[in-house]
């Protein structure tokens, strides 16, 4: 299976659904203080850090990831400049990081709807890659200036798999994520 470098450092963590769906895989949770989150990976997670261009500036986002041959799970955290996600401006921060995300892929969107945690009303989205017969799944989130997004790539058909929501729903802010 081939990734694109953009794809890969997007979704990069998306690929072990399958094996833990075979077993075998030793879970981590992943407890980051100094983002004020944890959460469960099937594998052993690596952290990452790049520089991103935004609609606000280059901002550096944070990673954690882990992948086998067939899935990935991703976290991806990073501050905004103060004020710059606002009440509202809020939707068009949802629309633009889904937005950013199927073009990094060049995936289509499938779906989007909100997707609450806690008192946070986050996004929940469907992003198709036909070319690769696999589809992201993808909860974004914001925490004043502070995003959080979590994403999974799989076959097309795994996207809603228990595997998936495991990872998806162990997602934990601590004290609103900051």
């Amino acid at each position: 299976m081939v990734f694109s470098v953009r794809a890969i450092r997007l979704v990069a963590t998306a690929a072990f659904a399958s094996a833990l769906l075979a077993g075998g895989i030793r879970a981590e949770t992943v407890n980051v203080g100094k983002w004020g989150f944890s959460v469960v990976f099937g594998c052993q997670s690596q952290p990452a850090s790049q520089s991103v261009a935004t609609a606000v500036g280059k901002i550096t986002m944070t990673s954690y990831s882990c992948s086998t041959r067939d899935a990935g799970y991703f976290v991806a955290v990073a501050d905004y400049p103060a004020h710059s996600i606002n009440q509202k401006s809020i939707d068009d921060a949802y629309t633009g990081a889904i937005n950013g995300a199927a073009g990094n892929v060049k995936g289509k969107i499938r779906s989007v709807a909100p997707y609450r945690l806690g008192h946070i009303t986050g996004r929940d989205a469907l992003i198709d890659l036909k070319a690769s017969h696999q589809t992201v799944h993808l909860r974004v989130f914001y925490v004043r200036d502070r995003q959080f997004q979590l994403t999974f790539v799989g076959p097309t058909g795994q996207e809603n798999s228990k595997a998936c929501l495991d990872f998806l729903n162990s997602f934990v802010l601590a004290k609103a994520g900051k």
